[in-house]
């Protein structure tokens, strides 16, 4: 049943997710609809007070959040610029950036491209239970490398002689 279960989720096309959570006396709370293919999404995530609406479209990442979030995040110029407005991108390293994912893998990931000439990948974050992510950077950029000061140094090739 658990396999048949498992082939329905990965069939649909898309999701309602709603869920609280706690876990080391922080609350989540998760209230998203969501397009498979991971191209559409909206709703809220919550955690400890704080709302956080979310929409995604195609490439791009939407987010709102209240005046007291971006006062504590940056300062009262940006409350003012942000409060009550839609905050887009999803941008690696002041790049903006394409997340591509393959489909039909066993770890499903989101692979963040440079929407550049250029299309280098930027950033790999894993969509498991996997922590972390993998950041790629300074392209095309010259590696500047310079032998250790020679008596600091012990070769081997005439330790052998």
């Amino acid at each position: 049943m658990l396999k048949k279960s498992e082939k329905a989720a990965r069939a649909a096309s898309s999701v309602h997710v709603d869920a609280d959570i706690t876990d080391d006396d922080v609350e989540l709370s998760i209230d998203m609809r969501m397009q498979s293919d991971g191209k559409r999404a909206a709703g809220s995530i919550s955690s400890d007070g704080q709302t956080v609406q979310v929409r995604v479209l195609d490439q791009a990442v939407y987010f709102k959040r209240d005046r007291d979030f971006w006062v504590d995040a940056a300062n009262a110029e940006a409350a003012e610029l942000f409060t009550g407005k839609w905050v887009k991108g999803r941008t690696v390293d002041r790049q903006e950036t394409a997340g591509l994912r393959e489909k039909g893998t066993e770890d499903p990931g989101t692979l963040y491209v440079a929407q550049s000439d250029k299309p280098y990948p930027l950033l790999v974050v894993p969509d498991d239970e996997a922590e972390g992510q993998a950041a790629f950077s300074e392209w095309d950029e010259a590696v500047d490398v310079t032998a250790p000061p020679e008596d600091q140094v012990v070769d081997i090739d005439e330790l052998r002689q």
